[in-house]
């Protein structure tokens, strides 16, 4: 297993939910002055409000996870079951981020480094069941 760098993340995944249509609307009109169509852009890509949105370290959205997010699958689950899948994937890219792996390019070894991290690493303070969902982050 490679062993993941203390402090070695300044800024990694982060996530950012859509929010209500009234609160888009006041806030955005009100903060975001020029922005005022952006929830008409949002709506021509199929981002809906209550929506999780994925913002790399590189500080863009990335288009693959948000096709994710936005799926029939994934828009059937509760709220708190969104809230725990989008909680473990980004606590799975920063971990992927530590190592110097893009998600694009991660293997089965490293999902299996991944879990045993979560479960068993000594460097864990929070360490999780195995069925369980959130955990602490690798930063």
């Amino acid at each position: 297993m490679k062993p993941i760098a203390k402090g070695a993340l300044a800024m990694g995944w982060r996530v950012f939910w859509v929010p209500t249509d009234a609160v888009r609307h006041e806030v955005r009109e009100a903060v975001l002055p020029g922005w005022r169509e952006l929830s008409q852009r949002q709506a021509e890509v199929g981002v809906r409000a209550g929506d999780p949105i994925f913002l790399g370290p590189d500080h863009r959205v990335d288009a693959v996870l948000s096709l994710f997010t936005q799926s029939r699958q994934f828009r059937a689950h509760t709220k708190e079951t969104k809230r725990n899948y989008v909680t473990d994937i980004a606590l799975y890219l920063d971990f992927l981020l530590v190592r110097g792996v893009g998600w694009r390019d991660a293997g089965e070894g490293d999902l299996r480094d991944f879990e045993d991290w979560r479960r068993f690493a000594p460097d864990n303070p929070r360490p999780i069941g195995p069925r369980s969902g959130t955990g602490s982050s690798p930063r």
